[in-house]
């Protein structure tokens, strides 16, 4: 009963269902000392009706004008958290109002955060199970498959809104970017590459009427996840499209692949460090110096063009065009390997730095 004793509980909601009175009903129960309640534009079922008879002071309804996000309501609810600098709460645990949530699952993740207050703990769902919605566990194997590529992490549930944040970090994650489902992978993102540990306790899978409340866009919701990772793919195919036909002109010409090799890279290179540094990942909250970026970009560079260029010299004996098809296969391969590297490194945000 006193695992909640100084954990902040903060629920975003939009178009609420019963649900969401059972929840508040339950965490009040088991002693949550605060519960913010963020109604992000409701205009059919908002939260205020759903909670009338909740006279409870630890429970706290903040409403939107309009829908903003879910991104949104989770930044209002620590704002408010904030607010309360006269508590002293160790962090605050956040939790979906649509009975996804168990208790006892709450319960849980408070037990790790006790034992870990200074990690992110996230609650994780076993996606073996059946009765699972197919856009779920789509979505969960798309989403930490690119994670792990693009961090090195192994997170089970990249898309679980049961997570506990210590109380340091609220005010750096209330800066980040991203307004709707985007911002949850956004902060895992940046905590992971922050070098923060992240706890991930096995929680019960549930989902009400195959997950019909669910508000998840399925496509412009991934766009939006995927942003990141989305513009850095345009990016490197015009990067790649350029160095292909240079690559392809300069060895028709001259019977030196390396040179052929380094020169189509240099060109196709200095197209991508900027639109990467400018589009696909930002330049205004960088963590380095662009003459830090450049170093370490050209190192990159250097590294990717000699394993391409020590490779192909390996099957110089094709023809021209299968030397176009073997490089573009090579420069293939290498390719999530260079975008950890950018993101992570050299393009790394300092967000969680200051």
């Amino acid at each position: 009963m006193g695992q909640l004793h100084n954990i902040a509980i903060v629920i975003p909601v939009y178009e609420a269902s019963a649900e969401l009175k059972a929840l508040v009903d339950e965490l009040l129960k088991v002693g949550a000392p605060a519960i913010f309640v963020i109604d992000d534009g409701s205009i059919r079922s908002p939260a205020s009706k759903m909670l009338e008879g909740v006279t409870d002071p630890r429970v706290q309804l903040y409403s939107h004008q309009k829908n903003e996000g879910k991104g949104r309501a989770l930044k209002t609810g620590f704002q408010r958290l904030l607010a309360h600098r006269d508590v002293n709460f160790k962090g605050v645990i956040t939790v979906d109002a649509d009975g996804q949530h168990l208790i006892a699952d709450v319960l849980e993740v408070a037990k790790a955060a006790i034992e870990n207050p200074n990690d992110l703990v996230v609650g994780s769902r076993r996606f073996r199970k059946t009765g699972i919605p197919l856009r779920s566990r789509l979505g969960n194997i798309l989403t930490r498959t690119i994670f792990r590529l693009a961090t090195g992490i192994s997170v089970r549930d990249t898309q679980s809104g049961l997570r506990f944040l210590p109380g340091e970090l609220l005010d750096k994650v209330c800066r980040m970017p991203g307004e709707r489902y985007e911002f949850e992978l956004r902060m895992l993102t940046e905590i992971a590459s922050a070098g923060i540990g992240i706890r991930q306790p096995e929680i019960s899978t549930t989902y009400v009427d195959g997950n019909r409340s669910s508000h998840f866009r399925p496509l412009l919701d991934s766009a939006r996840i995927y942003a990141v990772f989305i513009r850095f793919c345009a990016v490197s195919v015009l990067s790649a499209i350029a160095d292909l036909i240079i690559f392809g002109l300069l060895v028709n010409a001259s019977s030196s692949i390396l040179a052929a090799t380094y020169v189509a890279r240099v060109c196709s290179a200095s197209f991508n460090f900027y639109g990467n540094r400018r589009f696909a990942f930002g330049g205004n909250q960088q963590k380095y110096s662009v003459v830090t970026q450049l170093s370490l970009y050209v190192t990159l560079a250097f590294v990717s063009a000699s394993i391409s260029g020590v490779f192909l010299q390996s099957v110089s004996q094709l023809s021209v065009l299968y030397l176009v098809i073997a490089k573009a296969g090579v420069d293939i391969s290498l390719f999530f390997f260079n975008f950890a590297t950018q993101r992570f490194l050299i393009f790394r945000s300092n967000r969680l730095m200051h």
